[in-house]
């Protein structure tokens, strides 16, 4: 599908390492050339001096983005918003440009934080109201986050979409050699890899496997990723670092691939999300996934099918779901293959920037029935 006018699309650093910055590097080479991608925000989120000079590079980018407005000859911009105060703050002042030069814009907000929600409703409602809210078309991660927007009273086009897998991440692996890791494993290795904070459920996968490992000792359990909570989870795993637990830093490319070939499982018990890279990507492998009922992962998750999906996280549900599966190969071999293929039908790079160059056609065009979502 090519476009003759030209679309913008406002996107963090690559060098940020957050799910947004990824999801755009996966669908890139996707999209049509006329669509362009316009860096913004802080270029190192882990850098002091990169924070530091962030008033700066905010006021140099408004001036860029404003040139672009003026020469640039944008039929749509698209902004990337993580539902938090400083995204949202951050955003406003590009929308106003774009609302002075009356061109048509989307807002796609990138998770949810159920505080944000109650700043926005009680502190900026108005300055949010008149930015967010006037957008031509509003697109969510989650029926929850759909369902809050329509009781704002906005009245245009609320999509749902996904994030996705970079689908060159799995050149080379061969999924009907891996799956025979489920036939008769002498080790059930779980993994975790996310940021390492807090609210993504770190400290309560740890203490479940704790629990499944006292009861299952052929149980490893693999970390990755890195965070502002890395040294302290360090230090809470001291006496079982390098014995049944492993902590493998930050991975991308081989590296991760490694992390999921080698994995059984994929523990996930984060408090809030939009729809995590990093669980489709574990479904891409093939694996079995037990998360928590949050963001947009209830919308697509079939219970059971996939795994399992739980409002509770406590580390006795956790670890009891995952018996059920390790002692059940056979389950676990038929989720896998559920898994691997579901996200290759819903959630590689290819098959969502179809339906993202559906929907910019469908604003740019005007067409009178809305797309579905994914």
């Amino acid at each position: 599908m090519s476009f003759q006018t030209k679309i913008l699309v406002l996107v963090p650093s690559p060098k940020s390492m957050g799910g947004v910055a990824q999801y755009h590097q996966y669908l890139r080479s996707y999209l049509d050339p006329n669509v362009k991608y316009f860096i913004r925000g802080v270029r190192r989120q882990h850098s002091s001096f990169s924070r530091a000079i962030f008033p700066l590079v905010y006021a140099v980018d408004l001036l860029r983005f404003l040139l672009l407005m003026v020469f640039g000859n944008y039929s749509l911009v698209q902004f990337n918003t993580s539902f938090g105060k400083t995204g949202i703050i951050r955003d406003i002042l590009f929308i106003r440009i774009v609302q002075f030069y009356k061109k048509q814009y989307v807002v796609f907000f990138h998770g949810i934080d159920q505080e944000v929600v109650k700043w926005v409703e009680n502190k900026i409602w108005q300055f949010f109201k008149k930015t967010f809210l006037k957008a031509n078309a509003i697109w969510v991660l989650s029926n929850m986050m759909k369902g809050r927007i329509k009781e704002w009273g906005y009245v245009h086009n609320i999509i749902v979409e996904t994030t996705t897998v970079d689908a060159a991440l799995l050149n080379g692996f061969h999924y009907e050699e891996n799956i025979y890791k489920y036939k008769n494993y002498k080790s059930f290795e779980i993994l975790f890899l996310s940021r390492i904070e807090k609210m993504k459920g770190i400290y309560e996968a740890i203490d479940a496997f704790r629990l499944i490992n006292k009861k299952y000792p052929i149980t490893l359990f693999r970390i990755y990723g890195d965070g502002s909570e890395r040294q302290k989870v360090l230090d809470y795993i001291a006496k079982d670092l390098n014995r049944t637990i492993y902590y493998g830093g930050y991975v991308n490319g081989m590296s991760k691939v490694k992390a999921y070939s080698q994995g059984h499982l994929y523990l996930f018990p984060s408090y809030s999300e939009g729809m995590p890279i990093s669980l489709l990507e574990a479904m891409a492998f093939g694996l079995p996934v037990i998360t928590s009922s949050v963001g947009g992962i209830p919308d697509f998750f079939v219970q059971s099918h996939m795994g399992y999906i739980t409002l509770d996280i406590t580390p006795v549900m956790l670890s009891d779901l995952m018996e059920s599966l390790l002692i059940n190969p056979q389950k676990c071999e038929e989720i896998s293959r559920f898994n691997y293929n579901y996200a290759k039908d819903h959630f590689y790079a290819h098959v969502v920037a179809q339906r993202v160059m559906r929907q910019y056609k469908n604003l740019i065009y005007a067409q009178s029935e809305p797309l579905d979502s994914y």
